[in-house]
């Protein structure tokens, strides 16, 4: 569970932004293929952005001093069995809740979908003025990907042929595409009162898609929107369209004298989408490792950094002796033969414990430690970026000084001092 629900955090928290950016700046656009674009980026994105590797990530507590991040290690001291018993009952019900309400969701989507299959299998078709249609009285008058449905007895009304064009114009731009991803978007993340929003935001966007096409064709306004009056039945499905969908708004837009935006629109989800990076960034990751014990008597003193100055990540810096340290070569440091990310972390979840001094206290927080690797592989100058509390800061700098040897980085064919940062965070359960 606690895999779950920091993951859609992350993914609700990026949608808001570009949803809220929509509103904003796009919602009174008559660029309709536009917003098309953008409100599928809206739920596409965020899913995205949480699979960004860590290392590329740069979150706004790492970015003081300019390193190599390490992915943070979260080290957990559990508490009595009774305590963290309840707490898991209670995280796991909340799971449950979750995953039975987004399980219902999935079975209803898939119910309508085998009901669409169902009656294009069974039911008759027949062309009509040029276009292949599926009788259904049941469905009415929408569209499913390439397949329209239509009453067959309402071909004799004057509005029919304005129906089966906005149903035609669904059916071509394959608007069901964007049905179907926004309702598994809405399943995965239904306790999001913003994502019921988004969803109305798309299927109106659509309509208005639809009905723009129509009219570009030569459909006399006066008459198109009178079929609209006419039509107060239809569909309720969640992934057909419907031509009754939505009347009061499309009849409203389509009166609207507001200029088309112009696809330079676009551009302005580059802000916004790095600012939704930004805060999925700054979301603190957990790992998934835990850690309890005695530690020993530290022996090395804790060091504190200094106030970080600008720094050019082009070359490299000069620590307190005046030797360079770099932040990337070309040849990374190596640990045991290994990425750093996977065996350097492993290394510290093995030797790294949580002080009981700190535990008895009910004391935790993130400990940001700054290390050299240097030319001849040993750890050196380990510095405390952001401390907590000596307990846990002196903790952080013993282990890190208990590090077996390094393979060094190595600069146009050189070993040199590579520095890193590492944040640890000590969690109380």
């Amino acid at each position: 569970m606690t895999a779950v629900f920091p993951l859609l955090i992350k993914i609700n928290l990026a949608m808001a932004i570009l949803y809220l950016a929509y509103r904003l700046f796009f919602e009174r656009d008559k660029n309709f293929t536009v917003r098309r674009i953008f409100l599928l980026g809206t739920a596409l994105l965020p899913l995205l952005l949480p699979a960004v590797p860590d290392s590329v990530q740069t979150p706004l507590s790492r970015m003081a001093p300019l390193s190599l991040s390490l992915e943070e290690l979260t080290v957990r001291y559990g508490h009595p069995a009774g305590a963290s018993s309840a707490t898991t009952g209670v995280s796991g019900a909340i799971l449950w809740l979750y995953l039975t309400i987004a399980g219902l969701g999935l079975l209803l989507l898939l119910a309508q979908l085998a009901h669409i299959g169902w009656i294009s299998l069974r039911s008759a078709r027949f062309t009509w003025a040029g276009s292949r249609i599926i009788a259904s009285k049941s469905l009415h008058a929408s569209s499913f990907f390439g397949l329209i449905f239509l009453d067959p007895d309402t071909l004799d009304r004057s509005d029919t042929p304005h129906i089966l064009a906005h149903e035609a114009v669904h059916a071509a731009q394959v608007h069901s595409l964007d049905r179907l991803l926004v309702e598994l978007f809405v399943i995965l993340n239904w306790f999001n009162p913003l994502v019921w929003l988004y969803r109305k935001s798309v299927i109106a966007n659509l309509e208005f898609l639809a009905d723009s096409a129509v009219l570009d064709r030569g459909t006399d306004p006066v008459s198109y929107q009178l079929s609209i009056l006419n039509q107060f039945l239809g569909s309720a499905s969640l992934i057909h369209n419907s031509f009754s969908h939505h009347i009061k708004n499309r009849i409203a837009m389509l009166n609207k004298n507001v200029r088309s935006g112009s696809n330079w629109k676009l551009l302005l989800s580059i802000p916004a989408l790095a600012l939704a990076f930004l805060a999925v960034s700054c979301t603190e990751k957990e790992a998934e490792t835990e850690i309890s014990g005695i530690v020993p008597e530290p022996e090395k003193t804790i060091a504190t950094a200094p106030a970080a100055e600008p720094i050019d990540p082009s070359g490299p810096a000069l620590n307190e002796e005046g030797e360079p340290v770099y932040f990337m070569v070309d040849e990374m440091p190596a640990f045991n033969g290994g990425d750093p990310a996977v065996e350097f972390r492993k290394f510290i979840a093995q030797n790294l414990q949580y002080p009981t001094s700190a535990s008895d206290q009910k004391i935790s927080g993130r400990v940001i430690v700054q290390f050299t690797v240097g030319e001849k592989g040993e750890v050196e100058n380990v510095v405390i970026v952001r401390g907590v509390h000596p307990d846990l800061d002196q903790e952080a700098t013993r282990v890190m000084y208990s590090s077996p040897r390094w393979t060094p980085g190595k600069q146009d064919g050189n070993p040199v001092n590579v520095m890193f940062t590492f944040p640890i965070n000590f969690v109380l359960e």
